[in-house]
């Protein structure tokens, strides 16, 4: 039987957008598929105005 990929959804942040957060700070990203079920991760603030997060789902998860 084959496996399949899982589907990775890649989420930019911008940290301008984060006030009162120092560089070892981390947030946690959170997404809820179309089926309800759901994938997190947490992200390092780290100073950068920017980051990406990876959220990964068995399937195509749909409209979030």
């Amino acid at each position: 039987m084959a496996t399949r990929d899982p589907f990775v959804l890649k989420v930019p942040l911008d940290h301008r957008e984060l006030t009162g957060l120092a560089r070892d700070d981390k947030v946690k990203v959170v997404a809820r598929a179309a089926d309800g079920s759901t994938s997190s991760t947490t992200v390092t603030v780290g100073g950068r105005e920017a980051s990406e997060a990876e959220l990964t789902f068995r399937t195509n998860p749909g409209r979030l």
